[in-house]
């Protein structure tokens, strides 16, 4: 073994900053309990992509990443972990409020595959109506499959383009402003446009993978 080969390799940590752990302490000493630490956990994946959770543990579980500051710590867990690491956990007090700046959670696949037989399954079945999270009621059934099997199309065939996110963005934006201008916002803050992006995106870029191999 050579002396270059013997040092050891730093794997990616986390930063805990001054202001969220004073901010931390500031809760825990509301709680009454000194004992509490905060942990940060990372849920979801499904068609609302991954979620930050927070909550109190007095217990610090086997495999827990710990991050001490100001006197308080931060625990993160294994699998939470790998969306965290290198990350910055930050508290802020601006014209926008306050609150933890979390960094960005990787959005979920949009797997062009799956969305098409869930609309053949649901043409199937021929429902009287569909009950769409945000949206409400729509008896319009097959004229809306329709609709989203030629934007899944559309946007799909962008990106596998080669179109970047902020054309897509604006490509998207301009595609829902035609139909539905007065819900341009509404599908934004239900799905965010450049989440579509980087989901197609990985979507593609899991297909090329998968057959080069």
């Amino acid at each position: 073994m050579t002396p270059e080969s013997a040092v050891p390799t730093l794997a990616p940590t986390l930063v805990f900053t001054d202001a969220a752990a004073a901010k931390v302490g500031e809760l825990i000493r509301e709680e009454g309990n000194p004992k509490l630490k905060l942990r940060v956990f990372v849920s979801g994946g499904g068609c609302s992509g991954f979620q930050y959770g927070f909550t109190f543990d007095e217990k610090v579980e086997e495999g827990d990443a710990e991050f001490p500051n100001q006197g308080v710590t931060l625990l993160v867990d294994p699998l939470s972990f790998q969306y965290l690491a290198g990350a910055e956990i930050d508290y802020r007090e601006d014209l926008e409020g306050a609150q933890f700046v979390m960094p960005p959670l990787p959005p979920p696949e949009v797997n062009l595959v799956a969305w098409e037989r869930t609309i053949e399954e649901i043409e199937r079945r021929a429902p009287g109506a569909l009950a769409l999270v945000h949206f409400g009621v729509h008896d319009d059934v097959m004229q809306h499959l329709a609709a989203l099997r030629d934007t899944l199309r559309h946007w799909g065939e962008r990106v596998e383009d080669g179109m970047d996110e902020e054309t897509f963005v604006a490509a998207a934006r301009f595609d829902v402003m035609q139909s539905d201008p007065e819900l341009v916002d509404d599908y934004e803050r239900a799905g965010p446009y450049w989440h579509h992006f980087r989901g197609l995106e990985r979507y593609w870029r899991k297909r090329r993978e998968a057959a080069a191999t």
